[in-house]
């Protein structure tokens, strides 16, 4: 995994778990060969070992990856924060020669409420 540095800023992502650095080191180098950029693949292989240490094995199945992204859901994390994790799952098992497909979440795209004038100036005038 490579630091990057930002004016002084180290925007370094924590290593992933080392029980299964054989099967991350491999899946690092499948990225690379793929043609994803060098922060991509950091991030990938981060999620990857994430995914890897929930389901307890390198080899994992396309149920374990359904069960997990049921996970992801559940944990309420952000639609484009599952779809990333969902991406990476899907690199893994192309790399085990399976082929794995999540629908794609859509953000969230609602626009905010905003006070209007009338309702600012009665906070105001209380």
């Amino acid at each position: 995994m490579g630091r990057k540095s930002q004016q002084g800023v180290d925007w370094s992502i924590k290593s992933p778990d080392r029980g299964y650095a054989t099967e991350l080191r491999k899946f690092s180098k499948f990225l690379a060969n793929e043609g994803y950029r060098e922060s991509s693949v950091d991030c990938y292989v981060i999620f990857a070992g994430r995914y890897l240490k929930f389901v307890k094995t390198p080899n994992p199945t396309i149920q374990d990856a359904t069960k997990y992204r049921e996970y992801l859901i559940e944990s309420n994390r952000a639609r484009s924060t599952i779809n990333n994790y969902c991406f990476s799952v899907q690199a893994y098992h192309r790399m085990l020669g399976e082929k794995v497909k999540f629908p794609v979440l859509r953000r969230n795209n609602q626009v905010p409420y905003f006070f209007t004038e009338e309702e600012i100036s009665k906070i105001f005038n209380l």
